[in-house]
């Protein structure tokens, strides 16, 4: 049986993460601060330059990663995978086990293709 973990914890700034509109990233306000974290300048002539096309779009995969982890991490999708291999390699499994189990995985990858669709279309900068 093939078992996965997300057990790494992530270093990053949490999410979500927002464009201030003229190239600049920066996360949320958490706890005592004040002022919320910077993530990313993606203006190739500062702050208030011009802001090209592609700087946008830069801006849109930089802002939608937050959401792009969590939907890779996709910690529902690896336990109701391993419940399902377990179940299938258990020779006094029943066939309504193992029905189950695939049902629990379809509603898993549901959600999971929502997520998925939902960070892409931010990323893409359409409607998901």
């Amino acid at each position: 049986m093939i078992t996965t973990s997300n057990a790494h914890q992530a270093r990053f700034t949490p999410g979500p993460w927002e464009d201030n509109g003229i190239g600049l990233i920066y996360g949320q306000v958490c706890g005592d601060d004040d002022e919320a974290p910077f993530v990313a300048d993606v203006c190739r002539d500062g702050a208030g330059g011009f802001y090209s096309d592609e700087e946008q779009a830069n801006a849109r995969l930089i802002t939608s990663s937050p959401d792009l982890y969590e939907a890779a991490k996709a910690p529902g999708v690896d336990a109701v995978h391993d419940a399902l291999s377990e179940l299938l390699e258990d020779p006094d499994a029943g066939n309504d086990d193992i029905r189950e189990a695939a049902i629990d995985l379809c509603s898993v990858l549901d959600s999971h293709r929502e997520a998925r669709t939902a960070a892409l279309a931010k990323a893409e900068g359409r409607s998901a």
